[in-house]
């Protein structure tokens, strides 16, 4: 029913943009992972313009950026873990976010700290907010959102999945 109608679901990924037949490719893997991206977007107007920028045969000087050699590498090393819902801690791409971004930041020569706020900052924060029923929680420097989710986090901990209970607002800038 899937195949026929996407709108039964939240997200839908095309046949050929899955990882079954990604892991098969051996040639031309910077236009197969452009095109599965693209692909993904178009399937899901909500991702067009947010995904879709991506091209894996870019370039400079002349150059590819990242050679099909480092694309397979990728995905061999991808291929050894499962990253199935059930298999990761819920959050492994916001974490994986983090580390990104504080490997960055140190690559950069800054702290961590002066570049966003480090998870361990956002969970005390979220913890010392306390949010309540129908409290709103604002933060001036939004950024990647990890304040913000982090107080939505310790919200459904305290409060669980109670549909009576006023929700949190959020606001960022």
């Amino acid at each position: 029913m899937v195949e026929e109608d996407h709108s039964l679901v939240w997200f839908y990924l095309p046949k050929e943009s899955r990882w079954s037949n990604i892991i098969k490719q051996t040639t031309k893997l910077g236009e197969i992972l452009t095109d599965a991206v693209r692909s993904v977007a178009k399937t899901n107007p909500k991702l067009q313009g947010v995904i879709d920028f991506v091209d894996f045969n870019a370039t400079a000087s002349g150059q590819r950026i990242v050679g099909d050699d480092k694309l397979k590498l990728l995905i061999d090393i991808l291929n050894k873990h499962r990253l199935g819902l059930r298999d990761v801690e819920p959050d492994i791409l916001g974490r994986a976010y983090e580390y990104l971004l504080r490997k960055f930041a140190e690559g950069s020569g800054q702290s961590a700290g002066e570049f966003y706020t480090p998870r361990e900052v956002a969970v005390l924060m979220a913890m010392v907010v306390e949010p309540k029923e129908g409290e709103e929680v604002y933060d001036p420097c939004l950024g990647s959102g990890g304040l913000l989710i982090k107080c939505h986090l310790r919200f459904k901990e305290n409060y669980g999945n109670n549909t009576k209970i006023k929700p949190l607002k959020f606001y960022g800038q």
